[in-house]
């Protein structure tokens, strides 16, 4: 029966996050793990020592995202961050985009 309950409140969570924030529980992670990743690279990690403290198993993968989310590549967010506070507009598809400072 517990095991059941576990499952139940897990599927609700899903189902409340995605009613609440319009987005699915992958793309929020994914979200979550770029924020991370700009924070580490703010910190002079390399791009695969992001990548893969992040939870990306595969560096490719990674930049894909990363660029999907702050329309920059890992590269020219590292060069910006390098020369100046870096300005990051997460996008987000049918959305308000987020601003990030770093």
């Amino acid at each position: 029966m517990s095991q059941n309950w576990q499952i139940l409140h897990c599927l609700l969570s899903v189902i409340f996050l995605k009613k609440a924030t319009q987005i699915t529980f992958t793309e929020f992670v994914n979200r979550y793990r770029i924020n991370k990743a700009c924070l580490l690279m703010a910190q002079d990690k390399s791009i695969s020592e992001c990548s893969y403290s992040c939870g990306f198993n595969n560096v490719t993968y990674f930049n894909r995202m990363f660029k999907k989310y702050t329309e920059k590549t890992p590269s020219e967010f590292m060069k910006n961050f390098a020369h100046n506070k870096v300005n990051v507009d997460l996008k987000v598809e049918n959305e308000v985009k987020i601003k990030a400072s770093f």
